[in-house]
């Protein structure tokens, strides 16, 4: 008997030491190291990578004042590590001011203040009693159903006032903010004046008066210097920011765990850089989609394209210090809209969808355009590693960023919602390697809620892994599905956190979901988890749906 079993497992330490040298051969059949992307690979490893999409405004502690904060990170990375996962991925964390969607930033750079973990702000602890009755008072904006954004947004902003002005002397002191002071030059100061005088003249820049619109070189200096007062809260509350995400970030590094930041392809037209370069920007159009089935009307983002042929003769840097910032955050970062660096549809303003069409119209143009920039972003920061939501892109298009090595997006409710019955995506172990695979993203309906409102496509899929098929998916059934993504054929293993979570810790399917495209809606963007971090990060059962195949196949690839 005991022989036997002994026969018995050496063939399975065979049989996995087979796979995991395969594997090595498949991924070493890449030449990723080679390619212009190299060194952000051999950052990262060569391997495969697994990990979670938070969308860190959905997120609640006990430390939090309304929404997710900065330090909720870290007891997530010591999560992560303790399952093996080695990527946390976010939604845009730039500031948006009053506007709900993390893809409408005002400012390239600038760090969202929502975000900042109050209570362990410096010298809090010796603030009068009032600074803590705030904070106790603000918790009960965590027990919302959804994130009340704009209540939470004007009392961190109150709050942070009162902090910046009762310790400015202090602040202002530390070498923590002179130095950021250096390093953020190229845009901390321009931020600033625009913040205050949005706070003085309204969010719109196009109707401040005349003299502000489009300031001199010499007006500017004359207006920094007249408001240069108001500007230090700005400049301190974006030290704070920055200095509490590169926390986050080298905790994250030294627990094996890499952050993917998310670089939107575009910014608002009330925005910072817009006011400072409004000829960098075609300010009277808009980016949208074209009409599709998915999209009949089209959509219409609202957002100003690129005027490429400007930014390129001004040799200005704005885009490319842009991604110096990302490399201060990040050690990857996900090229939103990738299909926008090659040819944008662009809408006369206020016009509906279907007036719009690519530019440049001519593929090979497009080509070029998507290269050049592309290519400036790489060589900016050449450790950090891009990947691209690469959807509505030409084969030629994808050959580009097959040859630079850049892996692309692939859901398995994104591509199961746009592919008819008869060709629905049933695993993953045909995708192609150099992909990012997760079971649904921000722009997708959950899984539960997919299954939930698809019952054709969901029964199909059922049929297929010898399901019953029920309108409620049940814990096996999600288990199997996960362990799908983790055992799939492309390199990154990535899901929304809400995708991991067990029936009882998510709400009923109906009310899951973080965004739908195209549509304007107040429960867009301010979903939250139903469970605290505190809660997440004990839960049993989410711990084993989120890491049955993991372990087993990390272990593999290691021996």
């Amino acid at each position: 008997m005991r022989f036997r079993r002994a026969i018995f497992l050496f063939v399975i330490l065979v049989g996995a030491l087979s796979a995991s040298e395969d594997r090595q051969k498949q991924l070493a059949s890449l030449d990723l190291s080679s390619k212009i992307t190299g060194e952000g690979w051999n950052r990262i490893g060569v391997r495969d990578h697994y990990g979670i999409n938070v969308p860190l405004l959905c997120l609640h502690s006990q430390r939090d004042s309304g929404c997710g904060e900065f330090y909720d990170l870290f007891p997530l990375i010591d999560w992560m590590q303790s399952m093996g996962m080695d990527i946390l991925q976010f939604l845009p964390l730039n500031d948006t001011g009053g506007i709900v969607s993390p893809y409408s930033p005002l400012s390239f750079y600038a760090l969202h203040p929502i975000y900042l973990s109050l209570e362990v702000l410096p010298y809090l602890r010796q603030a009068p009693q009032d600074f803590w009755s705030d904070l106790k008072e603000m918790k009960a904006l965590n027990k919302t159903d959804r994130v009340d954004y704009f209540e939470v947004l004007k009392k961190k902003e109150m709050f942070l006032e009162e902090y910046v002005s009762y310790f400015k002397s202090r602040l202002i002191k530390r070498t923590e903010y002179q130095e950021f002071l250096k390093s953020a030059s190229y845009w901390i100061t321009d931020y600033a004046l625009y913040k205050v005088l949005v706070k003085r003249f309204g969010s719109s820049w196009m109707k401040w008066p005349k003299d502000l619109q489009y300031p001199s070189p010499d007006k500017m200096k004359r207006l920094k210097e007249e408001y240069a007062e108001e500007m230090h809260f700005y400049q301190i509350v974006q030290s704070l920011c920055f200095e509490q995400m590169e926390k986050v970030r080298h905790y994250a590094n030294q627990h094996g765990v890499f952050l993917l930041g998310d670089l939107t392809f575009l910014i608002d037209t009330n925005s910072s850089e817009v006011w400072r370069h409004p000829d960098f920007f075609k300010i009277d159009k808009s980016v949208g989609v074209p009409v599709e089935k998915e999209f009949p009307e089209g959509q219409y983002w609202a957002l100003p394209p690129y005027n490429w042929k400007v930014i390129e003769e001004s040799g200005d840097r704005m885009l490319l210090e842009r991604i110096q910032t990302y490399g201060r955050l990040y050690d990857l970062y996900r090229l939103d809209s990738c299909l926008g660096y090659f040819a944008q549809f662009e809408i006369p303003l206020g016009r509906p969808a279907k007036e719009g069409a690519y530019f440049p119209s001519n593929e090979d143009e497009a080509i070029q355009n998507g290269k050049k920039v592309i290519t400036s972003f790489i060589n900016e920061v050449k450790n950090l590693l891009p990947y691209a939501e690469a959807f509505a892109m030409s084969p030629r298009m994808y050959q580009v960023l097959e040859d630079f090595g850049i892996a692309k997006l692939k859901t398995f409710v994104g591509t199961n919602t746009t592919y008819s019955a008869d060709r629905l995506l049933y695993s993953g172990k045909d995708l192609p390697i150099l992909e990012l695979f997760m079971l649904s993203n921000h722009d997708n309906l959950p899984l539960r809620r997919w299954w939930f409102e698809n019952p054709e496509k969901a029964g199909l899929i059922s049929k297929y892994y010898g399901w019953n098929y029920e309108k409620i998916l049940t814990t096996e059934q999600q288990r199997q599905l996960i362990d799908m993504v983790y055992e799939a054929n492309p390199i990154f293993h990535i899901n929304m956190l809400y995708d991991l979570l067990p029936a009882n810790l998510t709400k009923p399917p109906e009310e899951e979901g973080i965004n739908v495209p195209g549509t304007y809606s107040d429960k867009n963007w301010t979903y939250r988890f139903k469970p605290s971090v505190e809660e997440l990060i004990t839960n049993s059962e989410l711990r084993s749906l989120a890491t049955p195949k993991l372990r087993e196949k990390i272990s593999k690839q290691s021996s």
